[in-house]
């Protein structure tokens, strides 16, 4: 995947997150961190630990694929999107009811990033042999 492309799919992914945020007819603020974990309501704590989240993740991903890939580029665009977010609200806002959660377009970004992210380790474990 070129520069340019993974720049349209972020820019794109995020986009798309946030408008269909502006036009959902039931959106539920999620001020804590994913999978409910709250630290006391510190944002600054909050979103400093995301931060530090998402550059471990880039950094760790630089030394281990050393190139882009769909996946890398829908977990950090929906990241960044929810984390612009927060910033700015101070929660994650929320619309669309799973059952067991409820998530945004960014939430089903990452989810599907880490499951192509996942398939592709598991590929290239067996070309290996």
């Amino acid at each position: 995947m070129t520069r340019v492309n993974s720049i349209a799919v972020l820019a794109s992914v995020a986009g798309l997150d946030q408008l269909t945020k502006y036009f959902a007819f039931r959106v539920i603020k999620n001020p804590g961190l994913p999978f409910g974990i709250d630290l006391g309501g510190k944002d600054f704590l909050e979103i400093g630990v995301i931060i530090a989240l998402l550059a471990i993740f880039i950094l760790l991903y630089a030394f281990y694929f050393r190139r882009l890939s769909l996946g890398f580029v829908l977990i950090v665009s929906g990241a960044l999107s929810n984390l612009a977010d927060r910033i700015y609200l101070g929660a994650v806002r929320d619309f669309i009811d799973v059952g067991i959660a409820t998530m945004n377009i960014a939430d089903l970004a990452v989810w599907t990033g880490i499951v192509m992210l996942l398939f592709s380790i598991r590929i290239s474990n067996y070309s290996n042999f």
